[in-house]
């Protein structure tokens, strides 16, 4: 019951600690002059061949993550034979993405893509709101 308790304060104590957290949309306001919406129009082309990029950097490394879980298991199975002890894992146990997200690599292109659109003459419209953990 102590125990119990003891879990009960504490996870209380942990979502208490829990802050809001925010989102934020941005609106895009094109450039008055013709050259400031065609600067504008460079900018989103970046901004796509950006993310581009991003998206097969992360699929390659994927990719490369998926042949070293497979060398790793192959290893472990040989190891595992050579004592004579039963494989107890799989190819999944060794698999490991944490450093393939790209996800910080695409907000830099859009962070740089609302900087690029500002210069040409654009407005950005920040909107935040509150997604979890709100008053």
């Amino acid at each position: 019951m102590r125990l119990l308790s003891a879990v009960l304060v504490g996870l209380a104590v942990m979502l208490a600690g829990c802050g809001p957290i925010y989102h934020t949309d941005y609106q895009m306001l094109p450039a008055a002059s013709a050259e400031g919406r065609m600067c504008g129009n460079s900018c989103l082309s970046s901004q796509q061949s950006c993310v581009q990029s991003c998206r097969s950097q992360s699929q390659s490394c994927e990719a490369m993550a998926r042949l070293e879980s497979q060398n790793d298991y192959l290893s472990y199975v040989n190891e595992q034979q050579r004592k004579g002890k039963p494989v107890k894992k799989s190819q999944s146990d060794f698999t490991h993405y944490g450093n393939c997200s790209d996800s910080s690599c695409v907000e830099r292109c859009e962070s740089d893509y609302r900087a690029c659109h500002t210069n040409c003459g654009g407005r950005v419209i920040p909107h935040t709101y509150c997604t979890a953990f709100c008053d």
